[in-house]
């Protein structure tokens, strides 16, 4: 049997308290990290996932728990001297130094020979597209191209883990979405771990292999995209990655009951709520609200271009469906059935 690889950072068990606090900005969190991969921590402010960020470059001491890279426990052991680079929101480019120079600044510390750097910055360069821009300065540059060169002053390190904490977050949307596609270029092409910190669901979702979801200082659901939006594990996962309607009703033996209605949800589940899909709600006469559906009245009708959001009242819950607009259109008032596949519906344990 092949033994595992191991990870390329570790968190364990780490929690970090604050002097004159009762509550913990991070509370034991365990991550592993896999070789190569774009991981994201996702949740709203305050969640802890910068704090969780900085315990990893070092500039954070956790209260409890072990930080490992490459196998090796970082123990004390400061910000400068761990092999992991960080790229900040302000970027914090010199202004009085051209790009090469801004690249090679953390080489030239080192005592890194002249023509080494002057290679390592022309394979940087290359990785971010902005080769032959070796000799502009900071003001000389678009946003998006700044942003690229902090991106190439902490790669030129070749660190274990890159940290970025949300350094897109102060971009317009149309730069903001080219500097993603940047990103995951660079990440891919180069082999090195990321580890990105953001609020914004729809971004990791797109940049990240997996991602972990934080909440008041936890770590709740770890998974890729798909897994986290098709099979949330909490009500909280399934209301922060997209749009999900919960239903507080009790799930017995994998089936519902709303109002005379006794829908399967999952087959042999239990718990206290229901987590489906606005897309996975299909609408039919009302004549069908036997069997797999319930009865609802259209409440609200919203046009949004390719779709139209439904709000359905019925049964003693409020659900939101979403159907293609080329779709027979269902005027406020309409009496429909709503239904789902069993499987498209996730039981909640709490």
């Amino acid at each position: 049997m092949d033994t595992p690889p191991v990870p390329v950072a570790e968190l364990v068990d780490i929690s970090k308290s604050y002097p004159g606090t009762d509550r913990s900005a991070v509370r034991g969190v365990h991550l592993e990290l896999r070789e190569g991969e774009f991981f994201s921590l996702l949740g709203p402010s305050g969640c802890g996932k910068s704090t969780t960020l900085r315990i990893v470059a070092g500039l954070e001491q956790q209260t409890a728990g072990t930080v490992r890279i490459k196998g090796e426990d970082m123990g004390h052991r400061p910000a400068n001297r761990r092999p992991t680079n960080m790229v900040f929101q302000h970027l914090g480019l010199f202004p009085h130094l051209d790009v090469a120079r801004n690249i090679d600044f953390g080489l030239r510390l080192r005592r890194v020979a002249k023509d080494r750097r002057a290679a390592e910055v022309d394979r940087v360069l290359d990785l971010v597209h902005l080769q032959g821009f070796q000799r502009r300065y900071p003001d000389q540059l678009s946003g998006g191209q700044q942003q690229r060169v902090a991106i190439a002053r902490a790669l030129v390190n070749r660190p274990a883990v890159l940290l970025l904490d949300e350094p897109l977050a102060a971009l317009d949307l149309n730069l903001r979405q080219q500097m993603q596609d940047v990103l995951r270029e660079v990440q891919r092409t180069s082999g090195t771990t990321f580890l990105f910190v953001t609020h914004d669901q729809t971004e990791a979702m797109t940049l990240s292999d997996r991602i972990g979801v934080m909440r008041d200082g936890e770590l709740c659901q770890v998974g890729d995209a798909e897994t986290l939006y098709r099979r949330p594990a909490s009500r909280f996962v399934a209301r922060f990655i997209g749009d999900a309607n919960v239903l507080d009703v009790e799930v017995r033996g994998g089936r519902a009951r709303i109002g005379d209605a006794e829908l399967q949800v999952a087959a042999g589940g239990d718990g206290v709520a229901v987590s489906i899909r606005p897309e996975d709600v299909r609408l039919g006469p009302v004549a069908e609200a036997d069997g797999n559906a319930f009865a609802a009245r259209v409440t609200a009708a919203t046009y949004l271009g390719a779709t139209i959001r439904y709000e359905l009242t019925g049964a003693g819950v409020t659900v939101r469906a979403v159907q293609p607009a080329s779709a027979a259109r269902m005027p406020v008032g309409t009496e429909v059935a709503a239904r789902w596949r069993p499987d498209d519906a996730v039981v909640l344990p709490s």
